[in-house]
């Protein structure tokens, strides 16, 4: 099921959505912010899950620099 279709309507049923990255994204997000006592609207926080989300499904590679630079930017 496609999250896009189910929340929104739009889009295809059908999603070739990665389960593994997918949590693999929320858990890199949730950590860095809890690690650097951060607190993003929950607006935010999803822009940057479904960001991290993106890069890694286009092979990039995420390390705590990179991911401190996206946070600063987003917020």
């Amino acid at each position: 099921m496609s999250p896009a279709w189910l929340v929104l309507g739009e889009g295809a049923i059908k999603s070739e959505l990665n389960g593994e990255l997918v949590e693999g994204a929320v858990l890199a997000v949730e950590k860095f912010a809890e690690a650097h006592d951060l607190d993003p609207p929950l607006e935010r926080k999803a822009k940057l899950i479904r960001f991290v989300y993106e890069e890694v499904i286009s092979g990039r590679d995420f390390g705590d620099k990179e991911l401190k630079r996206i946070f600063n930017t987003v917020m």
